[in-house]
């Protein structure tokens, strides 16, 4: 039989994992959202070229695609937060 500090060293341990896990899960998932915007926004950009032998681009698509990146990035910031912020609370729970 285990003692009782050994028990309650365990159990930490097995909370500790369960926290990393989780942790690495989220990492995992704001990684490939974040993959994902990028391989999104290099799409729109080279949508918005109107002469690639002269650099030229559609100051109207290069503006909205700003203003889209900027949005998708503050939404994927914002869940990510809400996430870890559960995360813990599950923890302290």
């Amino acid at each position: 039989m285990l003692s009782s500090g050994t028990q309650e060293r365990l159990k930490f341990m097995e909370g500790g994992s369960w926290v990393a896990k989780k942790a690495q899960q989220e990492s995992d998932r704001h990684h490939a959202k974040i993959m994902s915007l990028v391989q999104e926004f290099d799409s729109r950009t080279r949508a918005s070229v109107n002469d690639e032998k002269i650099n030229d681009y559609n100051g109207r698509l290069v503006a909205a695609n700003k203003v889209w990146i900027t949005n998708e990035l503050q939404m994927e910031t914002n869940d990510l937060k809400m996430r870890f912020d559960h995360l813990l609370e599950n923890v302290n729970y």
